[in-house]
């Protein structure tokens, strides 16, 4: 949302091609071992070895001559998995006290060759789970991590094994063995599981971020948000307390209204405060909603739903964005809106400001096409202020069938004199001077009160209300509106008008200043000697 262009950017149309594969194959070797490693170990690995079936299934063979270097490998695999837990305390203890009485596993495992090669699978798994431990620091409150005090405890008293006595008596002691090899097993299985859900986290964050490259690539006008650090440059703000209550609160009616009309057209002329009353809409839209939505980018960071089938479509054509508007709506808004249509609320509001000041009007008529025509079936609305240009006027009132709703903010009621007759003479003065333009107020306040310079206020006022005639100083205090009405009257002679049209504009804008009073348009036109048609819609009268 704004009224003034950001500084000038390099703008380059279309997008980078992303793959779009929520389960690609573009995750590192490291992931891919960690999915290999998952799948490897399962079998008769997973089930419980309880006592009553263990001591007629197990098979006793001689040591082999490499029988204990799974379980060192396992060991140092184990170490270095402890090491790089720095930021994860409650693992890190967890694998340390797995490290400290892992011998005891192993003796009770001497004599069992399946052990000896889950103790192969364990470290590969250990050594996959070391390449990802960014997840765990990053993610402290995962599922897996549950467990961790679970099979914690399970090394406790594995630990206790060891301190009641020798390890060699563990040998002997049947039921001692199969005890710790069940815990083993325990443990080794919170493993696997973890080890699973790391893979999960994984492919997540692959897709996250093809999202965020396909989101990127759409090239979004960051400094368009309502309060972005720009919007400090530029001194954008919102409506002061207690002012603007009426169009608040018929703004705030329209958002929350289920059955309201999908689209309300704030028509108001420069410096009406159209923008000033977007940013307060928009202040109150975030605590309503949470979010505050401009273009198709915020919209995604919005709605997992709407984001999903969005980079669906710009998978299949990352171009969309050098395509004209109207398929730009198409194919970035309409679509993936109906596609995620059952995941949005009622009170979902898009904010468009400063339609007019778009530089090319065909685009925005083809906008305001497509806009009237599909917004019935989204499940959003939309707010557009705009001046009362004509072709963005035209298109809001002629158009047939289209559920809107319009404010012409410069027809709203003005306060009558007796609400103003508590005011000081003074203040009442420039009220009246003012009258609709809040941009007239807003520029005569900062003025007499600047917040950067120490200045005389009273002496300020003085001059602001007695000067008769233009000067080189009363041109400093009107500078702001000078920038603004030279806009307004570059926009009205445009570089397409013949002579013939110009020198009738300038006629126009002679009599309406010459005269010095409302009048209606019928009369300036009789005053400049234009018949009906030419006196008519082009001119806005």
């Amino acid at each position: 949302m704004s009224s003034q262009h950001p500084p000038n950017k390099s703008e380059k149309r279309g997008f980078p091609r992303a793959s779009w594969q929520p389960h690609s194959s573009n995750t590192d070797d490291s992931t891919s071992q960690l999915i290999s490693s998952s799948q490897a170990t399962t079998g008769e690995h997973t089930a419980d070895v309880t006592a009553s079936n263990a001591s007629s299934t197990a098979v006793k063979v001689p040591p082999r001559e490499n029988s204990g270097t799974a379980w060192e490998r396992l060991s140092s695999s184990l170490g270095v998995l402890e090491k790089s837990l720095g930021l994860f305390p409650p693992l890190k203890s967890a694998i340390g006290s797995l490290v400290g009485c892992l011998e005891v596993v192993k003796v009770a495992a001497s004599n069992r060759v399946d052990y000896e090669e889950l103790a192969h699978e364990f470290q590969l798994m250990v050594d996959a789970l070391s390449q990802h431990v960014g997840i765990f620091e990053s993610e402290k409150s995962n599922g897996s991590v549950a467990n961790i005090q679970m099979y914690a405890g399970h090394i406790a008293e594995i630990k206790q094994h060891e301190e009641k006595g020798s390890i060699q008596r563990l040998r002997g002691a049947t039921n001692d063995q199969e005890d710790v090899i069940k815990r083993y097993r325990q443990i080794e299985r919170l493993f696997r599981q973890l080890q699973c859900d790391i893979t999960m986290r994984t492919q997540d964050q692959v897709k996250k971020q093809l999202e965020t490259t396909l989101l990127r690539g759409m090239l979004p006008v960051d400094d368009a948000r309502y309060n972005s650090s720009y919007s400090m440059t530029i001194k954008r703000h919102g409506c002061t307390p207690q002012t603007r209550e009426k169009v608040h609160q018929t703004l705030q009616e329209w958002a929350t209204d289920p059955a309201s009309e999908k689209i309300y057209w704030m028509s108001g002329m420069a410096g009406t405060g159209k923008t000033t009353i977007a940013y307060s809409f928009c202040e109150w839209l975030d605590v309503q909603t949470g979010s505050v939505l401009a273009s198709s980018v915020p919209l995604a960071r919005y709605s997992p739903a709407f984001r999903s089938t969005l980079c669906v479509g710009l998978n299949d054509n990352p171009d969309a964005g050098s395509l004209n508007v109207g398929q730009q709506f198409e194919k970035l808004v309409y679509q993936p809106l109906i596609e995620a249509k059952a995941a949005f609320p009622d009170d979902v509001v898009m904010v468009i400001d400063a339609l007019d000041e778009c530089d090319d009007a065909f685009s925005v008529r083809l906008l305001l096409d497509v806009l009237l025509s599909s917004a019935r079936s989204l499940p959003v609305k939309f707010f557009v202020l705009s001046r009362p240009e004509y072709a963005i006027r035209d298109r809001m009132i002629t158009e047939d069938g289209a559920a809107r709703l319009i404010m012409q903010l410069h027809d709203i009621e003005q306060s009558s004199p007796c609400h103003l007759l508590h005011l000081p003479e003074q203040i009442l003065m420039l009220a009246k001077r003012a009258g609709a333009l809040f941009i007239y107020a807003a520029t005569v306040a900062r003025y007499i009160h600047p917040k950067v310079i120490p200045v005389d206020s009273s002496a300020r006022l003085e001059a602001i209300l007695n000067v008769p005639r233009a000067t080189q100083d009363t041109n400093h205090k009107y500078k702001d509106l000078d920038r603004l009405y030279t806009t307004v009257l570059e926009a009205a002679f445009h570089e397409d008008l013949g002579e013939d049209e110009k020198g009738r504009i300038q006629h126009v804008l002679w009599a309406a200043v010459c005269a010095r009073e409302p009048v209606v348009a019928a009369t300036i036109g009789l005053l400049v000697g234009l018949s009906e048609p030419q006196f008519g819609r082009p001119y806005n009268l």
